[in-house]
């Protein structure tokens, strides 16, 4: 199984990338082979403190083998144990700095970041490579083959998206999460599977709806092309002012020609094969005229 990743970002329109509030995170840099690869997207959600770094932590924390897909409990009691090391020291960097914290940030503190997240998992087994997602919220996956849509998750419909999606708190008891949606499928050669944020997901179902094809639209070579686009939607309304994060896994071309494969009785088996056909040969030559037969050659 080898995979290609291509990911793009962009903040909100007004904002700059240190307040980008969505994250991504994947074990494909770490691949081995037979080895689950795993991808993950969160978003995280503008009316929470410090949402952005805890979407970071939670997407790390799903790539994480320890935690299975669709495990939010054991998911949230690691990544929660993360996000207390990490507040701890940005607390103790603001009061280095003389930056203490202000009564008025007090109270987002307690409630902690709140994110949305979408894990997917890919893994070879021998017969086929089956892929599984978890998603809590309104992240999505897509997965497309031969110009086709086979699966949408969570969302299959753009009016199914609000304001209010399922989120994940950093400071909430880890049985207290909302269960995640799972779903799986199969993976051949030649799909796509897309890991979209809610606005561009948002997007993407609206235009099936319109009986279009958008990820033909999404399959950028360059982040200035994405950037092009994402202007241009969101100037002509079809697409919210929000942090946007696109995922596009595909199998890997080829880069070369390959060599032919050994026929099913194996590389062992053909040696023996050959070195008796060449026997064969050159004891036939001997019992003719001494020399071998035209087109034969004796080794």
């Amino acid at each position: 199984m080898s995979l290609q990743l291509s990911a793009f970002q962009l903040p909100k329109e007004g904002n700059s990338w240190d307040e980008m509030e969505d994250a991504f995170a994947t074990t494909l840099t770490e691949q081995k082979p037979g080895a689950e690869i795993r991808f993950a997207v969160a978003d995280g959600a503008s009316a929470s403190l410090l949402s952005g770094e805890w979407a970071r932590i939670l997407t790390r924390a799903a790539c994480s083998p320890s935690a299975a897909i669709g495990d939010t409990a054991a998911l949230l009691q690691q990544a929660g144990g993360e996000w207390r090391q990490w507040l701890a020291g940005y607390l103790q960097q603001r009061q280095d700095h003389n930056r203490p914290l202000r009564w008025y940030e007090e109270p987002g503190l307690r409630a902690g970041g709140h994110s949305t997240l979408l894990s997917v998992a890919l893994q070879a087994t021998d017969e086929a490579v089956q892929w599984q997602a978890a998603a809590i919220g309104d992240s999505c996956l897509f997965h497309v083959r031969q110009d086709l849509l086979l699966a949408a998750v969570p969302k299959t419909c753009s009016r199914q998206f609000t304001n209010q999606p399922a989120l994940l708190a950093a400071n909430a008891p880890p049985a207290s999460a909302a269960p995640a949606v799972l779903s799986r499928g199969e993976w051949r050669e030649d799909d796509e599977l897309f890991l979209l944020t809610d606005a561009l997901a948002q997007w993407f179902l609206a235009a099936c709806e319109r009986d279009g094809y958008p990820w033909r639209r999404l399959r950028f070579a360059a982040q200035e092309s994405f950037a092009a686009f994402t202007a241009d939607q969101r100037r002509a309304g079809a697409l919210r002012n929000d942090d946007v994060t696109l995922l596009r896994i595909t199998g890997l071309p080829e880069t070369g020609p390959q060599p032919e494969p050994d026929p099913p009785c194996g590389r062992r088996q053909n040696k023996r094969l050959r070195r008796k056909e060449r026997r064969k040969q050159q004891r036939l030559a001997a019992e003719g005229s001494g020399e071998p037969s035209a087109g034969l050659k004796a080794r």
